[in-house]
């Protein structure tokens, strides 16, 4: 699958050490993956404002080029933001991951958890390559049939309140529950 990457190229060596272990792992694990961390934001800052406006142009190309979107958003960024903004105006879904306690709490705002092509999940240090291993299976992008069900607001405000406690989306909380049940059905 093609990934575009998405991390703050400002952030401090510690963060853009865990981006590269993350670029890494996911190449290690079969797919291609573009990224804009092959420069530094002092190799930006050098640059006029037409080599940089052309660099950026060139990734956001890529992003609407990729199959999904994975975007680091432990540490602040607002180029991270607009990044992430452009992929879904071209239709791309996004898996956000930050580290758990970490900054920004928006990623906790009902904007982002309302939209549909925006998966987020938080990680602790050592759990970060098990959570994108679950991220990129459940993700939304797999062959799947869509089928709307109409739920009693009861249920839905129980159902939001549990996608919220597992940090999953929702489809995928109702879909783990469909297959536990599937799976003790027997077929005559």
């Amino acid at each position: 699958m093609k990934i575009a990457f998405l991390a703050p190229i400002e952030s401090n060596i510690q963060y853009r050490q865990q981006y590269m272990a993350i670029i890494d792992y996911l190449i290690k694990t079969g797919h291609s993956v573009t990224h804009a961390l092959s420069v530094t934001s002092a190799t930006l800052s050098a640059w006029s404002e037409e080599k940089r406006v052309e660099y950026f142009n060139s990734f956001y190309t890529k992003i609407g080029q990729s199959d999904m979107v994975i975007a680091e958003c432990s540490f602040p960024s607002v180029h991270v933001g607009y990044e992430i903004s452009c992929a879904i105006q071209q239709g791309r879904e996004v898996i956000m991951l930050k580290v758990k306690n970490s900054l920004p709490d928006i990623m906790t705002s009902d904007m982002l958890n309302l939209n549909k092509n925006i998966y987020i999940y938080e990680y602790a240090n050592d759990t970060l390559f098990a959570t994108i291993k679950e991220a990129l299976e459940c993700n939304p992008i797999q062959k799947f049939k869509k089928y709307n069900v109409l739920f009693p607001i009861e249920m839905i405000t129980k159902l939001n309140l549990i996608s919220k406690q597992k940090n999953l989306p929702k489809s995928v909380y109702i879909r783990q529950l469909l297959e536990k049940g599937l799976a003790t059905e027997t077929l005559k």
